[in-house]
């Protein structure tokens, strides 16, 4: 083993060096966000655990309190530490971004029933400042704690991430006196899995979502940075918080049944520096390689209403653009066109095909399409010269032949979901 180490430690001198100094590819994508070797028992232990727990009570996902922290920086900077790249090659995107740039930092605690909070952590003079257990603690006793007094506490549940201010004993004895053994965290009765904010709404929706919004009007201070964030969070609708939430169930099945591995879209879909570019002050621009600026008319949908245009039509391969169209309107309240649906369909690898017709074969089927097989094996062409193939087919003056057409990547026309069986 330590000569393979020896010789792969060569191959890396050669790729540095043909790199004229770049780091390895592994090192720029995993540095500070490793997967660990016991991540995918622990995250596949909690699904089960959560499974179990919906199994008894069924809406039990609508009443756990999902709880993070946020960055937001006036110049319109991902804080990556929501927004991350789970690959397993490297995905190639740099940022740039000012040294030490104004920011805010933002708590909220969101469930089937609502949202808690904006609530911003200030010092004494009224600065903006970061987290840490003092504050953090004052946060809970002062602003969260009285808020609960418009719930029932007895049946919410309340879910943290391990970070260090989160999980000091005095904190976490804190949330004891107030949800008793109703707490999933790290060192609580019900241990949250470390990595995986695709198990936290405020991570894979909440955060993209409130961040694509405050910037269209270009905020040049925190104050009124600070202000679209309360108005984009104020304006979210239950409705929408209830499907965040029943989506969270959707993930559970998908990770049990992948043994604990992350969700795809965290691979694909989290940093959009495109997008994001045209909404911020040239000053500050996000940059990334390879990239070419964009003008024209404002785009009606954000990036998170394409990923759940691009989901929805993975959902139901036969759903039409109309289809789909109709769903986001019911969904987000928001009317758009067909032919938006076909471009967002077109931008995230869907394109409209005919599916792959199958005739259903049973075993007497299979026995008698091979004995016959058999039987003219050996015909030459001169026998096949003489047979006269016969059919039938339909041709319609009007363009109800019911065809049917289907969104797949290239590539995939005979995987079994886009194939059409056929009595």
């Amino acid at each position: 083993m330590s000569e393979k180490v020896i010789e792969n430690w060569t191959s890396r001198l050669d790729y540095i060096r043909a790199g004229r100094g770049s780091p390895m590819p592994e090192i720029i994508f995993k540095f500070g966000l490793a997967i660990h070797q016991n991540d995918h028992q622990a995250r596949h232990r909690f699904v089960e655990w959560a499974q179990n727990k919906i199994a008894v009570v069924h809406d039990f996902h609508q009443r756990i309190l999902f709880s993070d922290e946020a960055h937001f920086w006036l110049n319109g900077y991902v804080n990556k530490l929501n927004c991350r790249i789970w690959s397993e090659t490297n995905p190639q995107v740099y940022v740039e971004t000012p040294l030490h740039p104004e920011k805010l930092t933002v708590w909220c605690a969101l469930w089937a029933g609502g949202i808690i909070g904006p609530y911003f952590f200030k010092n004494n003079e009224g600065h903006n400042v970061t987290v840490n257990g003092d504050r953090y603690r004052a946060m809970i006793t002062n602003f969260f704690i009285p808020e609960l007094n418009n719930h029932d506490i007895q049946e919410l549940w309340f879910q943290q991430d391990g970070a260090t201010c989160h999980t000091a004993r005095a904190t976490i004895d804190l949330f004891k006196d107030t949800f008793g053994d109703r707490l999933i965290s790290r060192f609580g009765p019900v241990n949250r899995p470390p990595r995986s904010c695709d198990l936290t709404p405020l991570d894979y929706f909440l955060w993209s979502y409130v961040k694509s919004l405050v910037y269209a009007d270009k905020p040049q201070t925190l104050d009124h940075l600070e202000d679209n964030i309360r108005r984009v969070i104020a304006d979210i609708r239950p409705q929408m918080l209830e499907k965040v939430c029943e989506n969270w169930t959707s993930r559970l099945d998908y990770i049990r049944a992948s043994h604990g591995s992350h969700m795809p879209e965290i691979i694909l879909k989290i940093i959009f520096p495109e997008e994001e570019e045209d909404l911020l002050d040239p000053r500050h621009k996000i940059k990334s390689i390879n990239k070419t600026s964009r003008g024209g008319r404002v785009r009606s949908t954000t990036p998170a209403e394409d990923r759940y245009i691009v989901l929805s039509a993975k959902r139901n391969r036969r759903t039409t653009a109309q289809q789909v169209a109709n769903q986001f309107l019911a969904a987000s309240g928001k009317q758009i066109s067909r032919k938006t649906v076909a471009r967002r369909l077109t931008g995230g690898g869907l394109y409209a095909r005919r599916p792959v017709v199958c005739v259903t074969l049973t075993r007497q089927h299979r026995t008698a399409r091979l004995q016959w097989c058999r039987e003219h094996h050996n015909w030459t062409e001169q026998d096949w010269a003489y047979v006269l193939f016969s059919d039938e087919s339909r041709f319609s003056l009007s363009s109800g032949c019911r065809r049917q057409v289907i969104g797949h990547e290239s590539g995939t026309a005979y995987r079994p979901e886009n194939i059409q069986e056929k009595d």
